[in-house]
């Protein structure tokens, strides 16, 4: 027997149990997801403790912090177990019958204009993949990404944490735009200054990487507040208000909607995150960020603007919020 093999068989049965806590950093959810008794899984964290000869958490009454030995053991684990998945799904292979969910979130203008068709091409290729498409990534996105709970994402800011790849893979040209029914309809190059006097459709808050990229410090008149994308274009296209919109998305209202003018306003941007790619290793969320990048840069080539770019060198940010009870991925 391989002395590794032998030096883990002691632990083996209580790493699920460890990473479990680890992840959740609460006995009983964590219980719940492994379906046994906190007491058992309080008893397997002690006994694995104890073989290796030092604590793996921060005990502070009943809360529960990772110190640094258990988040080092905790990212071994995570790169194992992926490991081992891997090597399940290459063996059972694309038979028939043969499911693999692909949980995907994505938000903003380029989840229709981008990630829906890459997608499509995606199950094109792997028939055998179940796509679940999340258009509110979670407050612990993060967190999901690391334990797997969610495949990759597609968002407006880089996801900074070392266990993961954040890349940019499009960019959104945005402007003001208005209606038919808007007295400024036909107008062309206005100035910002000139803009900021009518009244506008927008998300809440000011900052252009949460909202629409108007730019940030410039007053401007909001009659409505609109949290969705998709309503704050109806909004635009049938009253007389502006709105700051991917140049993109304005496209397919035709002539419904005029640009008025770019100046000032900044531009959006899309991130995909998914975690650490294994050496020889293509998961599927990978490749869906790579079709999701090649069909922005197939529509940045027709407007003659920058593309995508190469992979970030990943972060050193080991800190990220507890995950919620759901379902764990390896």
């Amino acid at each position: 027997m391989s002395p590794h093999l032998q030096s883990l068989l002691p632990l083996w049965s209580w790493l699920p149990a460890f990473r479990a806590v680890a992840e959740t950093e609460h006995l009983p959810t964590a219980a719940a997801l492994l379906g046994v008794g906190p007491s058992t899984l309080s008893r397997s964290i002690g006994l694995l403790e104890r073989e290796l000869g030092k604590p793996l958490f921060r005990r502070d009454g009943r809360a529960l912090a990772l110190d640094r030995d258990g988040e080092r053991l905790l990212d071994a684990l995570r790169y194992a177990m992926r490991a081992i998945d891997d090597g399940v799904q290459a063996v059972r292979g694309d038979g028939p019958g043969a499911r693999r969910d692909l949980t995907v979130t994505s938000a903003g203008a380029g989840t229709t204009l981008w990630v829906v068709p890459a997608l499509r091409q995606l199950q094109q290729r792997h028939p055998h993949l179940q796509p679940q498409l999340l258009t509110r990534p979670g407050e612990r996105l993060t967190a999901d990404l690391l334990r797997g709970a969610v495949d990759v994402a597609f968002v407006e800011r880089r996801v900074a944490h070392r266990g993961l790849e954040t890349r940019r893979v499009g960019r959104l040209p945005r402007a003001v735009y208005c209606g038919r029914r808007h007295p400024w309809y036909g107008r062309r190059d206005v100035p910002l200054a000139e803009l900021a006097t009518q009244e506008f459709v927008a998300p809440p808050g000011d900052d252009p990487h949460d909202g629409d990229g108007w730019p940030p410090g410039r007053e401007r008149r909001v009659a409505w507040t609109i949290d969705l994308l998709r309503v704050g274009v109806e909004v635009c296209t049938t009253e007389p208000l502006l709105a700051v919109l991917p140049d993109a998305l304005a496209a397919r209202r035709g002539d419904a909607l005029h640009r008025l003018g770019d100046e000032g306003i900044v531009d959006g941007e899309l991130f995909a995150a998914h975690r650490r790619v294994l050496r020889g290793h293509r998961p599927p969320g990978v490749e869906l960020a790579d079709l999701v990048a090649a069909l922005a840069a197939d529509v940045a080539a027709a407007a003659g603007t920058p593309g995508h770019d190469e992979p970030d060198a990943t972060f050193d940010d080991a800190s990220f919020p507890a995950a919620a009870p759901s379902p764990t991925k390896v």
